[in-house]
């Protein structure tokens, strides 16, 4: 999964760890007022959930309000532009997705804020891959068979995703290449209309979020093929890989993050990632990270960093090869 990175980091950085994490002793955070723990995601959505869990345990082991606030739009780039100008005293943070983080620089022409300058990384919350999914009646058991399918028939065959630059689309794009067929994608505004095109064959197949359709492959209500992940999902421990499956290096994980602005100083920064660490290990957290379809994490502010550093070429180069970047 996403973490097995991390266990190389340096002794560089285990002694800045260990730097920050004395700092943090030495002056430890104190909350004057409400905490505000931004999501660029509208209400009910998964990330909302998530950001509410969270906040709840936060609230208590901070001593003060967390408060969660819904700032929707430009594909959460508001959201980060907001808490990328807050004031960095760790009264103002923001959930926010790897897209948000590695995609949207590379996908957007012109944005107000540069989220590899202006915000500083806290602790990775939680992580999942996208499922290979596809109508029942498209008549393919695996992802070999509907492959050669569109093979077959080129053209002729539709993926659906939640938008262009989505992890959804890339991996569509990344299969595409991949196995070397033509295959047409389908931009979706949101993922009800997406699943009810795919339950009427208006497209074939999808990769989706596990957060959005756990509970439909848990019910057969379609076919699941294969998840993104380079390693197998633990909530979908049966279903392989699709490195497992003949394409070697598809890795197209989901990961969603907590940040504050740039400038915070690293002992407030060190005492909330303890904080969240905590938290995403708590057994009734877990469980109902489980029930959203998300594996938890709980990472260090110099583990989120470095995996900031490791994806960044990689989404920087995949959006330049397809010619993607939006207005």
């Amino acid at each position: 999964m996403v973490f097995s990175y991390f266990r190389s980091t340096s002794a560089n950085l285990f002694l800045m760890l260990t730097l920050g994490l004395n700092l943090a002793i030495a002056q430890p955070f104190s909350p004057t007022h409400q905490i505000r723990l931004v999501v660029g995601f509208g209400g009910g959505t998964p990330p909302d959930i998530a950001a509410r869990i969270v906040a709840e345990k936060l609230a208590k082991l901070q001593g003060m309000p967390v408060i969660v606030e819904n700032i929707v739009g430009a594909s959460g780039n508001l959201a980060g532009e907001h808490v990328a100008r807050a004031a960095p005293d760790g009264h103002t943070l923001l959930l926010i997705p790897n897209s948000g983080i590695l995609i949207n620089p590379s996908l957007f022409r012109k944005m107000s804020f540069d989220p590899l300058k202006d915000i500083v990384p806290v602790s990775v919350i939680y992580s999942y891959p996208n499922v290979l999914i596809a109508n029942k009646e498209l008549g393919v058991e695996n992802v070999q068979q509907l492959v050669a399918l569109a093979r077959s028939k080129p053209g002729s065959l539709s993926y659906g995703s939640a938008g262009a630059g989505t992890t959804m689309h890339l991996a569509g794009e990344i299969l595409k290449s991949m196995a070397g067929i033509d295959i047409q994608h389908v931009p979706y505004r949101g993922g009800t209309n997406l699943f009810v095109d795919l339950m009427t064959s208006r497209i074939q197949f999808s990769f989706v979020p596990t957060t959005s359709t756990l509970e439909q492959v848990r019910y057969g209500a379609v076919k699941i093929l294969a998840v993104t992940s380079s390693k197998r999902f633990s909530l979908l421990p049966d279903v392989p890989t699709m490195q497992e499956l003949g394409f070697p290096g598809f890795d197209v994980n989901v990961w969603w993050g907590i940040v504050a602005p740039v400038m915070t100083p690293p002992a407030i920064v060190a005492n909330l990632q303890r904080d969240l660490a905590a938290i995403v290990a708590l057994p009734d957290v877990r469980s109902r990270f489980a029930k959203l379809g998300v594996e938890p994490v709980g990472s260090t502010a110099e583990e989120f960093a470095g995996l900031i550093k490791a994806e960044a070429p990689k989404w920087r180069r995949m959006i330049k090869d397809m010619n993607l970047a939006v207005e």
